[in-house]
């Protein structure tokens, strides 16, 4: 687990509802920034890299990095989504019932057969999608992977930005009962996911995280935001404060504000792990990554319910 790094009794505490959304100008350079990260990344490992496991346990890291190649080439010809997006926009689908997940499975290929597959093996429409990018490059090179990736990336940002608004606002399934426009996927889920899994690469692999107040630490208030609206009805009156310790951290209250029923201590690193579904409550509590000070009950109520989609 990451070094942890102490939080000062002057820090700030930020409101977490009350932190400020990126808009378009800032999703867009925050994407592009993550995405020079990653490459950096990526071309520092070595072949015996690219096969060790991850946090993400279905997949390797080349199998990752598959994922990434894929869902950035979704977007790499902004006509061809624009166009492939009107049957959807007219409600004249293929199958009745399907949704924006269906329609980023076609634009990136899945067949309506292959869809079917996947369902029957019980992936929902979103990991039909990811699972088809890793499988579709199943006997990519790590240098082929990496190139696809390159040729278009920053394209694929820009063209993310320039879809058109009737497309962007239309709502897409992230989760049970999650539902976003597509400009929230694809301006903030799309660029957190790419740094979610830049951080468990950089574990599976003994890499240094590049951690910066500036852009993993925005990244992370902007994770704080979304946590802020998942906690709001499981808090009631009570409040809790988040201490995320190292460069990329911070302080941040939930709740009515004053004295918090508990605060939870834990590096910003292993935060996101636990966020994202890649480290248990339980598990947490058990390796220590997490210090409670306070409610105990509230604090197990609160761990459970830390969950954001990347």
């Amino acid at each position: 687990m990451p070094q942890t790094h102490p939080v000062t009794e002057e820090a700030d505490i930020h409101e977490a509802a009350a932190i400020r959304p990126a808009d378009a100008d800032e999703a867009e350079r925050l994407a592009r920034v993550e995405f020079d990260r990653l490459l950096t990344l990526l071309e520092s490992l070595d072949a015996n890299d690219w096969e060790r496991p991850t946090y993400c346990s279905r997949w390797t890291v080349r199998q990752i990095v598959s994922h990434l190649a894929g869902a950035t080439a979704i977007f790499d010809d902004r006509d061809r989504a624009v166009a492939r997006s009107e049957s959807w926009l007219q409600g004249k689908a293929d199958e009745p019932g399907q949704t924006m997940a269906a329609y980023l499975a076609d634009l990136a290929g899945v067949s309506a057969e292959r869809r079917r597959t996947y369902r029957e093996a019980g992936f929902n429409p979103l990991d039909t999608l990811t699972q088809f990018q890793v499988d579709e490059r199943a006997q990519a090179a790590p240098a082929e992977l990496i190139a696809e990736l390159r040729t278009s990336g920053l394209t694929a940002i820009a063209n993310r930005r320039q879809l058109p608004e009737t497309l962007r606002s239309l709502q897409l399934p992230i989760g049970s009962g999650v539902r976003v426009p597509l400009h929230f996927f694809v301006d903030v889920i799309l660029p957190r996911d790419m740094w979610m899994h830049r951080m468990e690469i950089a574990l599976a692999t003994d890499r240094e995280i590049v951690r910066t107040p500036q852009h993993e630490g925005r990244l992370t208030a902007l994770v704080m935001r979304d946590l802020a609206r998942r906690l709001a009805p499981v808090l009631g009156d009570e409040s809790v404060t988040y201490h995320l310790t190292g460069p990329d951290g911070g302080a941040f209250q939930f709740g009515p504000y004053g004295e918090p029923g508990t605060t939870l201590t834990m590096d910003t690193v292993d935060f996101h792990l636990l966020a994202s579904g890649r480290l248990t409550p339980d598990d947490a509590l058990a390796r220590s990554v997490v210090t409670v000070n306070g409610d105990e009950a509230l604090a197990s109520r609160i761990l459970a319910q830390t969950s954001v989609s990347y």
